[in-house]
């Protein structure tokens, strides 16, 4: 926890999968959440494969939520698509495919969230 706070990215990547392993393994939705957390602070950082954890934990969260919980999923699904986006506008060769996939999928109002943390995104 301390290396993770302190920024070491494979400490933070590390109690990510932490998280999604007690979900996978014992269903603890709580756990997937928590580790959310790390893998976001990992992707931040940069490459590829910490962002393509934290997209499938984003899809797995937002998979995983009650039926009513409606506006957390949007804002899930709209974190997917602004980082996707993200890795489209930095040349990821797949990433223009996953983001078209993703958009047809989803409501226009998860569009919307997407473009405001896109520009939260660009603004930090």
């Amino acid at each position: 926890m301390k290396l993770a706070a302190q920024g070491d990215v494979n400490a933070q990547r590390e109690l990510a999968r932490f998280g999604l392993q007690r979900f996978a393994t014992e269903g603890d939705l709580q756990s997937l959440l928590d580790g959310l957390c790390f893998a976001r602070l990992a992707a931040s950082q940069g490459g590829d494969e910490a962002r393509g954890e934290l997209l499938q934990m984003l899809a797995l969260a937002s998979d995983s939520m009650r039926p009513d919980e409606t506006e957390y999923r949007a804002s899930l699904n709209g974190e997917a698509i602004a980082l996707v986006s993200t890795m489209a506008d930095e040349g990821n060769p797949d990433a223009d495919q996953w983001l078209q996939s993703i958009v047809s999928k989803s409501a226009p109002e998860n569009v919307a969230i997407a473009q405001t943390i896109s520009r939260m995104m660009a603004e930090a």
